[in-house]
């Protein structure tokens, strides 16, 4: 299968991709073209909002477990970008929802798709993308199951979105419920992406659910040192300004473990009582949360989900793809971004 040299992903999507994964991945390559193929229109307005989302940037995460996933046993190549494209179409549309949902002006150092053309028109991209997603899985034809697990991870996204609205501001909710939302709202769409990658090989079916187990912890703690970045990220890095979680309302882990600190958690509820926070109180939180232990904590707690979704690789062959899949595990954990 040729690669095209257009719409290169490559090294420019994580920074030492190449000693990440220590294996070429010229699939996705073949997945950028795709994006730019099936997102394009004749509406020039749409296709302006189409180049800015895909200029964008992002970790292309989702397409490269796909494709690593299949890559374990034999599996049909066409078959896998198509999958692989879906899956980044599907996260790209819940990003777009998200930053409608919580106001952001802000997406990977670019103005978000809401804060340049309103939501009205975000809410309608998001929905071409979600549905541009769809075509493709329909297309691959006989594996009506990856269908069936894509859109069981979009309903989980909807839901885990419905409990983050749910729980916002309730500072006595329990570690339990922030990691069953952070499960639904991200970990499952990332372990949809790990199976419906081995659905597309021969990989036996305990095999299918042990990689689906890699998922759900490679994505808990993704949204683990997503949530710890919001704290202590440099803004010019993350591509987003951080304190987004706190303004929102929304409780994460190191907020949530740094209320229980016998001095610095009253002092942190007493601070958040002054709603809407402005920006020095959200520095002075975040400085509190920082020194109560919530921010180490978190991340003991992520590396926790790492170390068990190695555990689980170890139930497959030593191969390339095996390596690959332990090597993002590691940069989940040490990302600054």
């Amino acid at each position: 299968m040729s690669v095209t040299t257009e719409h290169r992903t490559g090294s420019s999507r994580i920074p030492g991709f190449g000693a990440i994964v220590g294996v070429s991945v010229p699939e996705l390559e073949l997945v950028e073209k795709r994006l730019h193929e099936v997102v394009v229109s004749q509406n020039d307005l749409m296709q302006r909002v189409s180049v800015h989302i895909l200029e964008g940037g992002g970790k292309r995460l989702r397409p490269l477990l796909v494709i690593l996933a299949a890559r374990l046993f034999p599996s049909d190549v066409r078959a896998v970008v198509e999958v692989a494209t879906a899956s980044e179409l599907i996260h790209m549309a819940s990003l777009i929802h998200d930053d409608i949902i919580d106001g952001s002006d802000c997406r990977h150092k670019k103005p978000s798709l809401n804060s340049r053309w309103g939501n009205h028109l975000s809410v309608l991209f998001g929905d071409h993308l979600f549905a541009a997603a769809f075509r493709l899985l329909a297309g691959i034809g006989k594996k009506p199951r990856v269908i069936s697990v894509m859109a069981k991870a979009v309903s989980c996204m909807c839901e885990g979105e419905f409990e983050q609205m749910s729980y916002s501001n309730d500072y006595d909710q329990s570690e339990g419920d922030y990691l069953r939302r952070i499960r639904l709202k991200t970990a499952e769409l990332i372990a949809a992406s790990c199976v419906s990658g081995a659905l597309l090989s021969e990989m036996p079916e305990e095999l299918v659910t042990s990689l689906y187990e890699y998922g759900i912890c490679l994505g808990c703690a993704f949204q683990i040192v997503d949530d710890v970045l919001d704290f202590t990220s440099d803004p010019s890095v993350l591509g987003k300004p951080t304190g987004s979680d706190l303004k929102c309302g929304t409780v994460t882990l190191p907020l949530l473990n740094s209320l229980t600190h016998p001095v610095y958690g009253q002092r942190i509820r007493e601070m958040l009582r002054r709603q809407p926070l402005d920006e020095a109180t959200i520095r002075a939180v975040s400085e509190a949360v920082k020194a109560a232990g919530g921010v180490n904590y978190a991340h003991e707690k992520a590396s926790a989900f790492i170390d068990r979704a190695k555990r689980i690789l170890m139930a497959f062959p030593k191969t390339p793809p095996r390596t690959a899949l332990e090597g993002i595990a590691d940069y989940v954990l040490t990302r600054a971004y």
